[in-house]
C-alpha cells in the first residue's frame, strides 16, 4: 500500500495527514517533495506531520539520503514536527535526528498535543551550524 497524504493550511503551519506505507525511498522522496510544494504554496514555515497511520519500512541508510535531499531543497521550512505511532516511534525519532543533523528543526512525538504545542512555539533566530 503506497503513501496516502492530505494537506490542511493553519495560519503559517502545514498539517499534513499520511498512511499506508512507504514501499522504497523514491516514494518517500515524492511524498517529501510534495509536501515542500504544499508548505511553500501556503507559505508555512512549520510542518506538522501526522503518521500515525503510516508505516515506516525504508531502511535508515535510504531514510538519511532521502533527508538530506529534501532539507537541501527546502530551506525555507524552518521547523517540522513527525507525529508516529507507537509502533513507528524509534524510526520516525530517528528521522527527526537525522533532519536536524541536517539544519532542518524537527522533532518526533508520540503524543499528539505535544507536537501541536512544540510546532507552535516560536521559530529560533539561530542558524544551523551546518550552513543551511
Amino acid at each position: 500500500m503506497a503513501i496516502e497524504y492530505s494537506f490542511a493550511g493553519s495560519k503559517d503551519t502545514l498539517i499534513v495527514t499520511a498512511s499506508g506505507c512507504d514501499e522504497n525511498a523514491r516514494e518517500v522522496q515524492d511524498y517529501g517533495m510534495a509536501v515542500i510544494a504544499a508548505a511553500r504554496e501556503c507559505g508555512c514555515q512549520r510542518v506538522l506531520c501526522d503518521e500515525r497511520d503510516l508505516v515506516y519500512q525504508t531502511s535508515a541508510l535510504d531514510a538519511v539520503q532521502v533527508l538530506t535531499a529534501l532539507a537541501a531543497g527546502a530551506p525555507d521550512i524552518e521547523r517540522v514536527a513527525f507525529i508516529s505511532s507507537v509502533e513507528g516511534a524509534d524510526d520516525a525519532f530517528f528521522h527527526g535526528i537525522a533532519a536536524s543533523n541536517r539544519g532542518v528543526e524537527a522533532q518526533a512525538f508520540v503524543d499528539p498535543e505535544m507536537a501541536r504545542k512544540w510546532i507552535a512555539r516560536p521559530l529560533s533566530k539561530v542558524g544551523s551550524p551546518y550552513g543551511r
